[in-house]
């Protein structure tokens, strides 16, 4: 009962009439009394049986539900983990090809540079730069050789025997399935000694190899901390920044003013890029006071940072894919310090970023100021070199006016010239084309009067000819008239020999009617005398045809015996219904013992034997087997 109900409840029973001589409270009570009475009279009695069976059904229902959960989830891990198997394959497949790849180009690179060597080798130069390469490269393909001469060895000495001995345990094995007898069980102990023997020789090779590659991977990172420390330590930078570039030292300018503006132009960008650089350092301090591996060992930084160059392009389900890498990579790191470290790694690589940002920026401008300052003072000696020519090219100039002038007079005069003869040539050749003209005008002239005189010719012939058609089709259209005429008189007198046909073929069938119809109604009455003759006379019952007949009434009986019979069962059945089951104490005290969950106790047995059955029971049911032991 919620509290509204029970405010509702309150009200209603404080505004019933109260009994004569009785307070609020005792009121309140009387009432609450006397609604539960009524309302036990009127709850019905539970049926426990009931409720268990459907308490043990919705626990099935229940188990069943639970099984489908957990077998959903189950088979949806499944499909995660065969997933991110899926996309880790794809790639280390890209990672392989690209691997691939750069492996090739680099070899090729090599070979390339190897055979130009040796072909530059066979030439004759006698500079001492060239005879040290040459001595280099001869090194270089001598220390090839040997490797491949090493590696071809170690293939001999030690993987031969090895795929050998392997070879001999696949056979001995398949032997061994189908034939166990003394002389495979003695091969097989030999090959077990010879395979401890080469498991220990490739344990030793194997730690030699792990050494010298330890020592060429300290060889490297040492090569790689002085380049590092030479090309990426901050005083270095700092010494760039604030240099003075040798380009602009080299430069020849005569104007001061213009060097004062490019060397404060310098300044100012090298300024801007300190304070930037400044500022990027003071953003990452933290970055900055860490160790150089971020807490970890050198071995585990350079594979995480492999891990998350493999998966830094690959785009869908990214950071899922390397972290399940990471996690199965780094089985005893938690994943709190994963993701550290991986935050680490991020705030490294956008300082790294930022700061190469930076320093090509950088770079950029100074490259573009220093070309801007070299064409500025290539403009300037230019200009003054331009002012000194400017005197000497005026008096030239004068004197090639007047050279020009000459030439432009005479120039004139075989122009005018020129264009007194063309005019000539073009009068001469519009008379020529005038005369043409005129005689093309009297030829066409001539060939259409000639065409016209065909065209007449040609029209006079076509009338004959239509004038002809038409004689020829007056004389059929006489013709067809003709016939047609004579058709349709045929066609009448045809039309009155059907019709006087058609009369005669009515008249008989008139005739035949009335013959038919005498013939029926003499028929008819003389089945009429014979019906008089033999009619039953029987009383009017018009309920009859509502009745059933005698012959439905024996069909129902005989399959309602069909019926009873069916449900009768084939055997005589002994025992007990379910209301004399019930009706046993028993039954009952186990039920209850088994809902205190004591069924199972010496005391529910004692109990149970003590309790005496409904009715007593036969003494041939009585069992006799443990008596007589």
């Amino acid at each position: 009962m919620s509290g509204r109900d029970l405010r509702e409840f309150l009200r209603s029973h404080v505004q019933r009439t109260p009994f004569a001589g009785q307070s609020k409270r005792d009121e309140l009570a009387h009432a609450v009394v006397t609604d539960s009475q009524s309302r036990k009279a009127n709850i019905k009695k539970v049926d426990y049986n009931k409720l268990e069976a459907d308490i043990s059904d919705l626990k099935a229902h229940g188990s069943q539900q639970l099984h489908r959960v957990t077998s959903l989830v189950t088979q949806g891990k499944a499909s995660k983990d065969a997933t991110l198997q899926r996309e880790h394959r794809d790639v280390w497949l890209k990672e392989k090809g690209k691997m691939d790849t750069s492996c090739r180009s680099i070899q090729y690179e090599l070979d390339f540079l190897c055979g130009n060597a040796l072909a530059d080798c066979d030439k004759d130069v006698d500079s001492e730069t060239f005879a040290t390469n040459s001595a280099f490269w001869k090194d270089v393909i001598k220390m090839e050789g040997l490797l491949t001469a090493e590696r071809e060895k170690f293939w001999e000495d030690k993987m031969t025997p090895l795929l050998s001995i392997r070879n001999s345990i696949k056979g001995c094995l398949l032997s061994h399935t189908k034939d166990k007898t003394q002389s495979c069980l003695s091969k097989m102990s030999l090959l077990h000694k010879a395979l401890l023997k080469t498991k220990e020789e490739h344990l030793l090779v194997s730690t030699q190899l792990e050494e010298e590659v330890k020592e060429l991977q300290e060889e490297i990172n040492l090569a790689k901390e002085k380049v590092s420390f030479s090309n990426s330590s901050v005083k270095t930078t700092v010494n760039m920044l604030t240099s003075v570039p040798i380009e602009l030292a080299n430069l020849v300018s005569s104007d001061k003013v213009l060097e004062k503006r490019v060397m404060l132009q310098f300044t100012n960008l090298n300024d801007h890029f300190l304070t930037l650089l400044r500022k990027l350092d003071e953003d990452h301090q933290e970055l900055l006071r860490c160790d150089k591996f971020g807490g970890w060992d050198e071995e585990e930084n350079a594979t995480f940072h492999l891990i998350m160059e493999q998966y830094a392009t690959y785009q869908p389900m990214k950071r899922a894919l390397y972290m399940d890498r990471l996690r199965k990579q780094f089985l005893r790191k938690s994943r709190a310090e994963i993701v550290s470290h991986e935050k680490w790694y991020f705030s490294k690589l956008h300082y790294q970023n930022r700061k190469n940002a930076y320093l090509r920026s950088w770079t950029m401008n100074r490259e573009e100021l220093i070309l801007r300052s070299q064409v500025l003072s290539e403009e300037a000696l230019k200009s003054k070199e331009l002012k000194q020519l400017k005197e000497e090219t005026i008096e030239k100039q004068k004197e090639l006016c007047h050279q020009l002038h000459q030439k432009l007079s005479i120039w004139m005069e075989q122009k005018l010239e020129a264009l007194r003869l063309e005019g000539t040539i073009a009068e001469r050749i519009r008379v020529q084309e005038e005369n043409r003209r005129k005689h093309e005008i009297e030829q066409r002239s001539s060939k259409i009067k000639r065409k016209k005189q065909e065209l007449e010719v040609f029209h006079a012939q076509k009338e004959q000819e239509k004038q002809k058609i038409l004689e020829d089709e007056q004389k059929r259209l006489a013709a067809l008239q003709k016939q047609l005429r004579e058709q349709a008189r045929m066609d009448r007198e045809r039309v009155v020999f059907r019709e006087m046909l058609r009369t005669e073929h009515l008249k008989a069938l008139e005739k035949k009617s009335v013959l038919d119809k005498q013939a029926n109604l003499e028929r008819e009455r003389r089945l009429e005398l014979i019906r008089e003759q033999v009619r039953i006379e029987a009383p009017a019952d018009p309920l009859r045809l509502l009745r059933e007949t005698k012959s439905y009434q024996s069909k129902l009986e005989s399959t309602m015996d069909e019926e009873l019979q069916l449900q009768t069962p084939l055997f005589i059945q002994h025992g007990f219904t379910d209301k004399q089951l019930a009706a046993d104490k028993r039954l009952k005290i186990e039920v209850a013992l088994r809902k205190a969950g004591l069924h199972d106790s010496d005391y529910a047995r004692r109990m149970l034997v003590g309790v005496p059955p409904p009715s007593k029971p036969r003494p041939d049911m009585e069992s006799t087997l443990f008596k007589k032991q």
